[in-house]
């Protein structure tokens, strides 16, 4: 008995004095975005969620894109939760400034999260050249509650642009995993 609470205090220890839980969802990419595109011309996705704990304060200190992008720029904006007439909750129509940003979970400290209390990380591509250019993955840079910098590799949604001089037809993800 002792020896199993004496485990569970290390792992306690090793995910963060905070006992802060992870901001970020787990699991593998659950979503492909393909957009055509004309080079030239920004496109955007929605490609992580991220939710703080009741109660705490989350601040993005930045993001750096991951996957093959040669040939385009990117950058990346934060998108909070926009209420429709009605009554759709959607993330991805407001965006602002991601780097500074503060986000803090609207429930009180041991309630349950909801719809307002999730944000996401939009992606910005657009393509210097003809080419076909994938975001796999997202490197966040965040504060939890003031503490120190964290950094998470993660990505809900695999954002797929096909440029090029002429609008193309199709854009396929072609994900193999």
């Amino acid at each position: 008995m002792r020896r199993a609470f004496g485990l569970m205090c290390l792992a306690v220890l090793l995910t963060g004095c905070s006992g802060a839980a992870d901001p970020l969802h787990s699991g593998p990419a659950g979503a492909s975005e393909s957009i055509p595109a004309l080079v030239g011309q920004p496109r955007t996705a929605v490609v992580l969620y991220v939710q703080p704990r009741p109660g705490d304060t989350l601040e993005m200190l930045g993001a750096e894109p991951i996957g093959d992008l040669n040939g385009a720029n990117m950058r990346f904006l934060l998108s909070r939760p926009v209420h429709h007439a009605n009554g759709d909750v959607v993330i991805g129509d407001a965006v602002e400034t991601l780097t500074g940003a503060r986000v803090r979970s609207s429930a009180a400290p041991g309630a349950s999260t909801g719809p307002d209390d999730q944000v996401g990380i939009v992606a910005e591509i657009t393509a210097t050249k003809a080419g076909r250019f994938q975001l796999t993955s997202v490197l966040l840079r965040y504060r939890v509650n003031g503490g120190d910098e964290q950094v998470r590799e993660h990505i809900d949604t695999t954002f797929v642009v096909c440029a090029g001089d002429a609008l193309p037809t199709t854009c396929t993800p072609d994900i193999t995993e």
